[in-house]
């Protein structure tokens, strides 16, 4: 019988802690009603005095607080003061003169509203009431205040930027495009090697990344006579490259001092071997044709 009163009560016991701890995620929660039409806001100051007043209706329905702000821009984004009025408080005082306020109001337009926040919720707010547009002077004081709108004007979205004309390869060309067409940018020497590079032949630009190389050229050697040889002195020969006129290294050669037997394989200055022999076996084989034809003319007329 004890045991079974024990299970009863123990029962029990679980039954009441279920009752009084809350589930998770209850603990101070607020349960805010659905969003609310923004309040509507009054405001009054006096022209040449630094404060003004402020109210709203109706009071922030349950699970809602008010919340009032002063912004540099109408879009209530730039904000200054920014006041919190538990329910169910709907006035509040302004003086813009005071020293406290985080940023300076002098010589600035701003503008006053007023919005509900949820009480359970993180930044959930309902839409900002009609906006008042206040302007103040030097000394802080209202020199204008009028109503601005029934609500921030809401910003627009930016414009798409407008799409740049396709720009041409080659502002030049009809169809603007290049005409490549490859030209040697540095010749190649017999020692050093070029390069040649594709170039618009309309507008002269040169096409990036068409760079080529040209093979350096090979010397052209032939032999020439350095120094001629007299009668009593040798003289030289040498390679030397027909291209670039430079001496082949190591190419020197001696010519013989001249004598009478290589004079005749030597050639004189604009002179080569032989000419002068061959000059006259051509006069004296013309000689010996005139004289046979003379010949041949007279025995006709003497028959």
């Amino acid at each position: 019988m004890m045991m079974k009163k024990k299970r009863m009560l123990a029962w029990l016991l679980v039954l009441v802690l279920s009752v009084l701890v809350p589930l998770p995620g209850m603990a101070g929660e607020v349960l805010a009603e659905s969003t609310p039409t923004p309040p509507h806001l009054t405001v009054s100051g006096t022209i040449g005095q630094s404060t003004m007043a402020l109210s709203w209706t109706p009071l922030p329905p349950s699970g809602w607080y008010s919340e009032w702000e002063v912004s540099f821009t109408a879009d209530m984004t730039d904000t200054s003061l920014c006041g919190q009025v538990s329910s169910p408080m709907n006035t509040m005082g302004i003086d813009f003169a005071d020293s406290s306020h985080p940023r300076d109001m002098t010589n600035k337009t701003v503008y006053i509203g007023v919005k509900y926040g949820d009480s359970g919720s993180v930044n959930v707010y309902s839409a900002w009431s009609n906006l008042y547009k206040v302007k103040l002077d030097k000394d802080k004081n209202i020199e204008s205040l009028e109503p601005y709108s029934a609500s921030p004007p809401t910003p627009s979205p930016t414009p798409p930027p407008t799409p740049s004309p396709t720009p041409k390869n080659c502002p030049d060309s009809p169809n603007g495009e290049h005409e490549w067409e490859r030209k040697v940018k540095d010749a190649p020497t017999c020692t050093k090697s070029g390069t040649s590079i594709e170039v618009c032949s309309i507008c002269g630009q040169e096409k990036p990344g068409s760079e080529e190389t040209i093979a350096a050229l090979e010397h052209q050697w032939e032999r020439k006579v350095k120094v001629k040889p007299t009668d009593t002195k040798a003289g030289k020969s040498i390679e030397v490259c027909s291209v670039c006129g430079q001496e082949k290294p190591g190419s020197e050669k001696r010519i013989n001092p001249l004598t009478s037997k290589n004079k005749e394989t030597y050639p004189k200055t604009g002179e080569s071997s032989g000419h002068y022999q061959w000059l006259a076996l051509i006069l004296l084989s013309a000689g010996g044709l005139i004289f046979f034809i003379n010949k041949k003319r007279v025995s006709m007329q003497r028959d």
